[in-house]
């Protein structure tokens, strides 16, 4: 029976900050739920969801590694594509730090790596047209 990734989870230490920072890629709420112990929002923007959680206790965000720090075992990054990477690299900058754009080794793509308000990578990448 084959599989496919439904969703990747995010725990949040602002979930204002967190909206504002996926929207721009284009991501709206798809469904909310909230209690005493947590808010959890489901962004969806074509066949891609994310699932921010925020927790009514204190969260606090890990120290930022080194961006494109990849040799750590886990999961390391996001990738989000859009459509036009120097467009997103201009929207970016002033909120997060940027790296500059590059071609990935694998050639099809360009990208660019950014953190989100919770210190996590992201990879924002255009695909090479041909």
């Amino acid at each position: 029976m084959p599989g496919r990734l439904h969703h990747v989870s995010l725990t949040c230490a602002s979930l204002t900050a967190s909206l504002a920072f996926y929207r721009q890629f284009g991501f709206a709420i798809e469904q909310q739920y909230q209690d005493e112990a947590c808010s959890i929002v489901l962004l969806h923007n074509q066949n891609t969801r994310i699932e921010l959680f925020v927790f009514s206790d204190d969260v606090t965000p890990q120290d930022h590694e080194t961006l494109i720090y990849l040799k750590a075992i886990g999961i390391r990054h996001l990738a989000i594509e859009v459509s036009n990477l120097t467009t997103m690299h201009d929207l970016l900058s002033p909120t997060t730090t940027v790296t500059s754009i590059k071609q990935a080794r694998l050639g099809s793509f360009n990208y660019f790596f950014c953190y989100d308000p919770d210190g996590n990578q992201i990879e924002v990448l255009e695909t090479n047209k041909r």
